[in-house]
């Protein structure tokens, strides 16, 4: 072969190489894009609803169509806001809905957002206080150690004996635990995390939530 049949022949094979690593590059390209299109568009899984409740605490319509689940967390800053928001619309909606408060302490981060979880359920123990406790414990959710705890119970006028004991006992470390076993199992890995009819619910503002919840209403 001479010097110049060489030399053409070394440059279709180059040119055949460039071209199959672009054809490569396009399509890992388009799968990136597609794998992102899903990610983005792909509807939520939906779980049962009992399933996602058990535990739980839950206030309003229990026969309601509507059923709103929130996985959360005591000491969390972003749940202190969740909370501030929702009690600015939540209470004229509970006749229509059922919304169910479930455990999730991110221990690492948080560390009193346990022991005040097991706190909310002492304070059930004693005509079910749970959401006064709920309450308490949010609206002084940057003092949330043992003491503070036990000083809230006797501001809710609760036996204090009964509530301390059961504090110190550790009684409800293991639903709490539970309760946040739940939540891993369902893809929960953040707080405040909702779920409204079994789905987990995406929202940049409580208004959108909001919005979402009359849209179920709606549609109910």
């Amino acid at each position: 072969m001479s010097r110049l049949k060489e030399m053409k022949a070394a440059g279709n094979d180059g040119e055949s190489s460039g071209l199959l690593y672009t054809v490569i590059g396009v399509a890992l390209v388009i799968a990136v894009l597609a794998a992102f299109y899903l990610f983005l568009f792909s509807p939520q899984p939906k779980f049962g609803l009992d399933a996602l409740e058990k535990g739980g605490h839950s206030e309003g319509n229990p026969d309601s169509k509507v059923r709103i689940v929130e996985f959360s967390d005591f000491e969390c800053p972003a749940c202190g806001d969740a909370y501030d928001q929702l009690k600015t619309f939540l209470p004229q909606y509970l006749d229509r809905v059922k919304f169910t408060y479930m455990h999730f302490p991110i221990s690492n981060l948080h560390p009193f957002a346990k022991k005040a979880a097991e706190s909310s359920e002492c304070a059930a123990e004693q005509g079910d206080h749970f959401w006064a406790m709920h309450d308490k414990l949010f609206d002084n959710r940057r003092n949330l150690a043992v003491s503070d705890l036990k000083g809230y119970a006797k501001d809710l006028g609760l036996d204090t004996n009964a509530f301390n004991s059961c504090l110190e006992s550790g009684r409800y470390a293991t639903a709490v635990a539970s309760s946040f076993s739940l939540g891993r199992g369902f893809g929960v890995s953040g707080t405040p995390t909702f779920f409204i009819n079994g789905e987990k619910a995406n929202f940049d503002s409580y208004a959108q939530l909001r919005q979402i919840i009359d849209q179920k209403l709606a549609s109910g």
